[in-house]
């Protein structure tokens, strides 16, 4: 379904439709259901599917709604890795709405916070993913410290006991 924008009218695949959506599929890892309807794959799995579908139309952008919602830490960790892959080895520009901050503070380059749909920042992780700037946008109180691991920026909420 990748290609059909490429196709003529009541036009088949060509060989170089077939080569580019087997590659994309072999980047998701996702040739090995080639053969599977896809209402029998996973979360993750169909997630991945959805995402070789849109690599099949070779774009340079990829603009994604909450690619890891609903899914498990394995399968979120899985898409994130692939997307962050998509950028950094094929220069694919990833833009993704993801309403989970330490995901994104570990994932993403840039972060633009949005309330009341306007901008309210936009910056580097470390710019963005602040105390004020989370109680801003949020208006919630929450700790936000330093991943000792990654060094980036993540935020736990706060019961609001004292």
């Amino acid at each position: 379904m990748g290609r059909t924008p490429y196709q003529k009218s009541f036009g088949f695949e060509s060989a170089g439709d077939i080569e580019i959506v087997r590659r994309a599929m072999e980047l998701t890892d996702t040739w090995q259901f080639r053969d599977r309807p896809i209402q029998e794959l996973s979360g993750g799995e169909r997630q991945r599917a959805i995402i070789a579908r849109a690599i099949a139309q070779e774009p340079k952008i990829l603009l994604l709604d909450e690619p890891t919602a609903f899914l498990d830490i394995k399968h979120q960790k899985e898409i994130s890795n692939l997307l962050s892959k998509l950028n950094r080895e094929h220069g694919m520009t990833i833009i993704s709405v993801m309403h989970d901050i330490n995901l994104a503070s570990l994932y993403c380059n840039r972060i633009m916070l949005l309330k009341n749909g306007g901008i309210t920042k936009i910056g580097s992780v470390e710019e963005t993913i602040t105390y004020a700037n989370i109680k801003d946008v949020f208006e919630t109180e929450v700790y936000v410290g330093i991943n000792d691991l990654t060094k980036k920026p993540y935020y736990m909420l706060m019961d609001g006991k004292k």
